[in-house]
């Protein structure tokens, strides 16, 4: 019994997908500055959040790169809630200053 349990976890686990969404706004990779985890309920129905990159990076022109993505743990976690947690991460580079 606990192991037809495991593999059903397992299959779950693996049947669902990690996702990423990345934005470009330079050619600089860039410094990451912020690293953001947002806890949304429901599967996020209704909810939202927003996150300034330009003010983090100091101006539009400093903005490098923005990505917005789930971790295994936060698959993992949708999961075993059957969707009622489903956490969220978000990262914001910044362009790299060089002085030369």
């Amino acid at each position: 019994m606990k192991l037809s349990k495991i593999i059903a976890i397992a299959a779950l686990v693996g049947l669902s997908a990690c996702s990423r969404q990345t934005f470009n706004m330079s050619d600089n990779i860039g410094d990451l500055k912020e690293n953001n985890t947002t806890h949304f309920f429901v599967g996020g129905i209704g909810q939202e959040k927003e996150i300034r990159a330009s003010e983090i990076c100091g101006g539009p022109e400093k903005l490098a790169k923005v990505e917005s993505y789930d971790t295994f743990v936060n698959v993992l976690a949708d999961q075993l809630t059957f969707g009622i947690y489903s956490p969220k991460q978000a990262r914001v580079y910044c362009v790299t200053e060089n002085t030369y």
